[in-house]
């Protein structure tokens, strides 16, 4: 249950002065005349027909009157603009007027840095290019043998094509032809990566992220053989 301590008891408490509302209204004193010619304004714009006062009328009314007035609201100057039926190629010319001096305003508070102001949008997108990847179906065959015999000795799959992508951005920044990112002894031993025929940038890679590289099947065996086996045996 939720207590409640209304108004009228803390005024009743005493702890809180009567509020009284009081109602009030704006006083206008206008005399017989000022209100008589307001409604004789009221009876000129009816007659004038001023809720059908077409636009393509009344802004060259506005700008003889006041020369420059169009241009300072960013009113396009071109005459059929302004009627009704290119209402919406007159807000697109607007939005480009109002655009550029947006940009102009912009401008001046970069003090001329108006590179930033550039689209982007056309510029090329730099690639990055992904290093490794298996280049033939004889790399293939061999890493499917290298990955069933592994698998024969009791040991997990490994992955191919293994995408290494950096911790921070995500970004993919390589792929490993055969990997086993949790060990051959999942989370007991180091990462291990298979890189045939890949370059020196991948290999130096794969070893920053400590994985142990192996860049052909016979080194993988032995240290399977001599390192994870002879390990399990021990136990």
């Amino acid at each position: 249950m939720v207590d409640s301590y209304t108004m009228t008891e803390s005024v009743k408490d005493e702890i809180t002065v009567p509020i009284v509302y009081e109602g009030r209204a704006a006083k206008v004193i206008l005399d017989n005349s000022e209100l008589q010619e307001i409604e004789n304004n009221y009876d000129e714009c009816a007659v004038a027909g001023a809720s059908d006062y077409a636009i393509e009328d009344y802004f060259p009314e506005i700008e003889a009157a006041h020369s420059g007035t169009l241009a300072s609201q960013w009113i396009p100057q071109d005459p059929e603009l302004w009627k009704i039926e290119n209402y919406e190629a007159f807000l697109r010319a607007r939005e480009e007027l109002l655009a550029e001096e947006a940009n102009r305003c912009l401008g001046d508070l970069l003090h001329g840095e108006n590179h930033w102001l550039e689209d982007r949008s056309t510029l090329p997108v730099p690639t990055v290019e992904k290093l490794g990847s298996i280049d033939s179906e004889e790399e293939e065959q061999e890493l499917s043998a290298l990955n069933t015999w592994v698998s024969a000795r009791g040991l997990p799959l490994g992955e191919f094509s293994f995408e290494l992508s950096d911790a921070e951005t995500r970004e993919q920044q390589a792929a490993f032809d055969l990997a086993w990112p949790q060990g051959l002894q999942e989370e007991l031993s180091q990462p291990v990566a298979v890189l045939l025929n890949e370059s020196p940038a991948l290999i130096a890679l794969a070893s920053q992220a400590e994985y142990r590289c192996f860049t052909d099947s016979a080194s993988l065996r032995k240290y399977v053989e001599d390192n994870i086996l002879a390990n399990t045996l021990a136990y």
